[in-house]
């Protein structure tokens, strides 16, 4: 099956520019033996990140990006902060990067924080958020979309209604925004057999790909060990029949944010 081919890049990693435990340097190695032709290193940025930080990550990244015989892209993690689709990545963050996540969090007002007490309106404050937030023109991925479960309220991928999938899978679809099948997306939910996990999460993936939602895959690794890891992407891809020419050209997309 295609999915079982080896996938060409990792989308979402972090090294020690935010919370990862290995330098740059580190990660784009583990990401050659791993035989990638690109990896992005994709490191957080809140609203308290120096902007002058964020500029030097992406001067030393480049310098790496220099001595490497793969694809080095300097990238960002940002928080969506509100359901208005607010990130921390504002639109001048996004000109000095070459791609940029969107995940909701803890940072996510009247999501990961102060959430509602009836879980109808958190859900649809999670489906505003992340619908809002692929309208955003800083947003190129949503990162590990509903994989809310260390939230004060617990929500899974299964109790989202098709409708409201398919609403947002619409969004993203007409925003040109990618769905990152993160492979530590089951860890949200460790009171979750794994095997329930990926039924409801493959359920979903079906129907962001019935829409045309393009795809990223992303090891969200926080080591250099983890880096290149995606055999749990390969294992949703194939579950949700999710085929590689469904994925994200990542260089390209790259190619095409500089020339914005």
């Amino acid at each position: 099956m295609i999915a079982m081919q080896p996938l060409p890049y990792d989308c979402h990693t972090h090294t020690t520019f935010s919370d990862g435990h290995n330098s740059p340097e580190e990660n784009v190695r583990a990401a050659q033996a791993c035989g990638l032709r690109c990896v992005a290193l994709t490191d957080h940025v809140l609203p308290e990140t120096p902007r002058q930080e964020l500029a030097d990550r992406v001067t030393a990244i480049q310098k790496v990006a220099q001595t490497s015989n793969i694809a080095v892209l300097p990238g960002a993690e940002g928080a969506i902060l509100d359901t208005e689709g607010s990130v921390s990545v504002t639109g001048q963050d996004a000109q000095m990067v070459k791609l940029v996540l969107a995940g909701i969090g803890a940072r996510t007002r009247s999501v990961g924080q102060d959430p509602p007490a009836s879980m109808r309106r958190y859900a649809d404050n999670i489906l505003a958020a992340l619908q809002n937030a692929a309208s955003n023109p800083a947003v190129d991925i949503i990162a590990h979309p509903f994989g809310l479960g260390r939230l004060p309220a617990v929500i899974t991928p299964g109790q989202f209604a098709t409708g409201s999938l398919r609403q947002i899978a619409r969004s993203m679809y007409d925003s040109n925004v990618a769905f990152e099948i993160d492979n530590q997306v089951y860890g949200w939910y460790p009171q979750m057999p794994i095997d329930e996990f990926t039924d409801e999460y493959t359920r979903v993936l079906r129907v962001f790909s019935q829409e045309g939602v393009k795809f990223v895959v992303g090891s969200n690794a926080h080591s250099a060990g983890a880096v290149g890891n995606l055999r749990y992407c390969r294992h949703l891809m194939r579950e949700a029949a999710i085929e590689l020419s469904q994925l994200v050209d990542l260089e390209r997309l790259a190619a095409v944010r500089q020339q914005t």
